[in-house]
């Protein structure tokens, strides 16, 4: 992606060329259009997460493409705000243009063919779901506190979690053996081992409700995926969720751990707003097809051909 292509690109006569994940080749022609989409720049938020070397690397990448683009797409306002602010670039070439889901999603089973499809991960009857990196932006542990909260006054659908985690995941692990919740929590991936990107869709399709409170996103992948199937969706009103999550979802401060706690209580207790939201979710899919993020993306392309 940084030298090789290049060559490439000149022996097929490309007009256009993308870099989809915030690089362009060095050298290219400069006749050739470029477009780059930039998704985040999270490693400048969480620095802890990353290590100095990786920041400088992803600075430099992200910089030389923004400047060498003749369109820049980002997926949310949050983004484009922080390359203004942060690496002080201008907004002119920068287009928001919201991911979308991808085309596993806009397939369409009954819940009988969702269940046979996942048959074999043995998921529970009732469940609510989280989906995403197991590190200490995501929140996980936050959702641990809460089902500790609400458990001495009532029960609760066990949390799938379908993700891999390394020195955090021990961390919500030892938190869950210290108060005896290991029945309440299904780390998935620990239990079935890979999953394919093709059993999500079903995934998501038997769960109550999506739990997301993360503190920072460039966008919230997860959100849109259960927008797709009509899930409910409990996240953050903080970074981009701000942005994906008003269009449907149950939105809360992740750093306040009783809104939270509020939250999964209410979606779980509550049989109508559990359904408002996801009426809200099928209302929202559109916004986020894949047919729509094409087309977002094509006018992108016209814009500077």
């Amino acid at each position: 992606r940084g030298y090789g292509v290049k060559n490439a690109v000149l022996k097929n006569k490309i007009d256009l060329y993308h870099g989809l994940s915030a690089e362009l080749p060095i050298g290219l022609n400069k006749k050739i259009k470029k477009v780059v989409t930039i998704h985040d720049i999270i490693f400048e938020h969480h620095k802890d997460q990353y290590n100095s070397i990786d920041r400088f690397t992803y600075k430099r990448k992200t910089i030389h493409a923004c400047r060498q683009a003749d369109a820049i797409i980002v997926d949310s306002n949050q983004t484009k705000n922080d390359l203004v602010e942060l690496y002080k670039l201008s907004s002119d070439k920068m287009t928001t243009v919201p991911i979308g889901y991808s085309d596993l999603f806009a397939q369409r089973y009954t819940l009988s063919e969702h269940q046979q499809r996942t048959k074999q991960l043995n998921l529970p009857a009732n469940y609510l779901l989280y989906t995403g990196t197991i590190n200490e932006r995501k929140n996980l542990l936050g959702i641990c506190k809460s089902y500790q909260q609400l458990l001495p006054n009532q029960d609760l659908p066990p949390l799938v979690i379908v993700g891999k985690g390394d020195d955090y995941k021990k961390k919500v692990q030892t938190f869950i053996a210290q108060h005896k919740l290991e029945q309440y929590f299904i780390f998935l991936n620990d239990v079935s081992g890979f999953i394919p990107n093709e059993l999500m869709p079903s995934i998501y399709a038997q769960a109550m409700a999506l739990i997301f409170p993360s503190t920072y996103e460039g966008f919230g992948m997860p959100i849109i995926e259960a927008y797709a199937m009509g899930l409910p969706v409990i996240t953050s009103h903080t970074s981009s969720m701000a942005e994906v999550g008003a269009h449907g979802a149950f939105m809360i401060n992740p750093n306040v751990q009783d809104e939270l706690t509020d939250a999964i209580k209410q979606v779980v207790n509550d049989d109508a707003l559990r359904n408002d939201l996801a009426q809200k979710s099928k209302s929202a899919a559109s916004l986020f097809s894949p047919e729509n993020f094409a087309h977002q993306n094509m006018k992108v392309y016209k814009s500077i051909l």
